[in-house]
């Protein structure tokens, strides 16, 4: 499917999900007209999205054991399909990740598997449509599936390459990268979701934890363990009985934290927050906590405020379980300039840029993550570029 093609489904799409479900079909048919290819494409992106699984509106059991750390789960030396589990690297609400060694050829592999206290029909399937997905997506800058397999007691694992890295806001921060170099990995970052979205694949979890970049500087896209492939046939798609919304709540996009449709457009909408973070040390949403009408309250009403203004504030940060003082010095000096240099260098291009990704309406945003990486460079280049500054 060209670009052209690609464009005006997803226009379809998003103007028949808007529609009661009893009007969808009389508009498919008006608009579609005699085109049975595009109605049959629009429709199976409409499906995709029915049968996605829907955390806000999770019940409590449901998100606790989801959530629950569970402490005991460790299986460091245990054999599975040629491998032996070495150390636990990762886990995440459903899945713990190993590092593992190959037992017949050297060499290691992260072996992710579902987790201990979670293992299900539904959570095993999920995991099966990650290695689905993953096995389709071939790209220097995201992480390879390697192998497949199922345990001893039918649970299934996939063996996908260990990334021996930094998240990239920490590989920023450490080697002190100044905002074109940002930009960069950035726009490789954006190369990988790209190549995603064009095997008609949405992440649905793009965050900084989620890509790693190594010593030697190459970025990976990591984690696609939520991530919806787009036109899947609702039989072969994963289901959930807990009614629980699959996602991180300060990079969920307004469609993802309203239940509606997520298409493309709200991996744009994650990379326009991971940008505002890389640039400004910063998240666009001030989230006091996780509950459901604070997040809504930020994500579907506030407007961030303009990179370029978001520099020169004072706040406390909590991450990787330790608390911080992030001012505009200490952003400054990570970006190896000061803080008037900084304002500087954001404010106008890059100010409209980030706020166009972040519109709250996904039609407002860039229409590709190629798009946004266009106007990135077109400001490299002192090149008008084509975002226009968010009324604020």
């Amino acid at each position: 499917m060209d670009a052209d093609r690609w464009r005006l489904v997803q226009k379809i799409f998003h103007a028949t999900l808007d529609r009661p479900e009893s009007a969808r079909p009389f508009f498919l048919d008006r608009v579609c007209a005699d085109d049975s290819a595009l109605r049959a494409e629009v429709a199976s992106l409409l499906d995709a999205d029915a049968h996605a699984p829907g955390i806000l509106d999770a019940p409590a059991p449901s998100l606790a054991a989801l959530v629950a750390p569970d402490e005991s789960d460790t299986r460091a030396g245990e054999h599975i399909g040629g491998y032996r589990l070495i150390r636990e690297i990762g886990r995440g609400g459903m899945g713990v990740v190993y590092l593992a060694e190959r037992e017949a050829t050297p060499g290691v592999v992260a072996m992710k598997l579902i987790r201990g206290d979670l293992t299900s029909p539904e959570l095993n399937a999920r995991l099966v449509h990650e290695g689905r997905v993953l096995a389709r997506l071939e790209h220097p800058h995201i992480a390879r599936l390697l192998d497949v397999g199922v345990g001893p007691h039918d649970d299934p694992w996939l063996a996908m390459e260990f990334v021996d890295g930094q998240p990239i806001d920490r590989y920023c921060d450490a080697h002190r990268l100044p905002i074109g170099a940002r930009l960069a990995l950035f726009a490789t970052v954006c190369g990988a979701v790209q190549h995603a979205h064009a095997g008609f694949v949405v992440h649905r979890d793009i965050k900084p934890s989620n890509i790693f970049v190594t010593p030697a500087g190459d970025v990976k896209l990591l984690d696609f363990g939520i991530a919806k492939l787009l036109g899947d046939d609702a039989s072969t798609g994963p289901r959930t009985n807990t009614g629980v919304r699959l996602m991180t709540p300060e990079y969920a996009s307004p469609e993802q934290v309203r239940g509606k449709g997520v298409t493309a457009a709200s991996d744009v909408y994650a990379l326009g927050l991971l940008l505002y973070e890389l640039l400004t040390g910063h998240r666009a949403y001030r989230i006091a906590s996780r509950s459901a009408g604070m997040i809504e309250r930020a994500v579907l009403h506030e407007v961030p405020l303009p990179p370029s203004r978001a520099v020169a504030l004072s706040e406390r940060d909590t991450r990787g379980g330790r608390t911080y003082e992030v001012t505009a010095g200490s952003v400054s000096a990570a970006r190896a300039t000061t803080p008037a240099a900084l304002e500087c260098d954001l404010e106008g291009d890059l100010d409209a840029i980030v706020l166009r990704a972040l519109e709250k309406r996904p039609e407002d945003r860039y229409p590709s993550a190629w798009h946004l990486v266009d106007d990135i460079r077109r400001h490299e280049h002192g090149v008008t570029t084509t975002s226009q500054p968010h009324a604020s």
